[in-house]
């Protein structure tokens, strides 16, 4: 349950990169989408949120079933695909950021699932390979 007492309906996983919370989510309702279009990253389909504004943000879903669930460890959450082969075909559709290091592509994926099936589909875990985490 949340603090307003509805239970939660939907988990959303949260990521702080760069001071900024960002995160990947289809939000159906037309209410809750129009108070998240300011932070709607259209270029890269996610949402970019200053910190000093995700405690209101993060009330406001609340009270529409929506739980902003902040990830701290952050590495887990990464996949690695060397450069220039193929890559999971969901990989892109999963990723909430993508960043390039070392000849290797690293993706920051929304949740474990998409993990579990990225690496199913040959990515490998970030805590897998002697990189560093490009996500901090």
């Amino acid at each position: 349950m949340t603090g307003s007492g509805r239970a939660v309906d939907v988990e959303v996983n949260v990521f702080e990169v760069d001071d900024t919370v960002v995160f990947k989510h289809y939000f159906e309702d037309e209410k809750v989408f129009a108070r998240l279009k300011p932070f709607y990253n259209h270029s890269q389909y996610r949402f970019d949120v200053p910190p000093e504004e995700f405690a209101e943000l993060r009330s406001f879903l609340a009270e529409h079933g929506y739980e902003l669930v902040v990830v701290e460890a952050v590495s887990k959450f990464v996949v690695v695909v060397e450069k220039y082969t193929a890559h999971p075909e969901n990989i892109f559709t999963d990723s909430v950021m993508q960043r390039s290091t070392d000849g290797h592509n690293c993706f920051l994926l929304t949740d474990q699932y998409a993990v579990a099936g990225a690496v199913a589909e040959g990515a490998t875990r970030l805590s897998d390979i002697d990189l560093p985490n490009p996500f901090r």
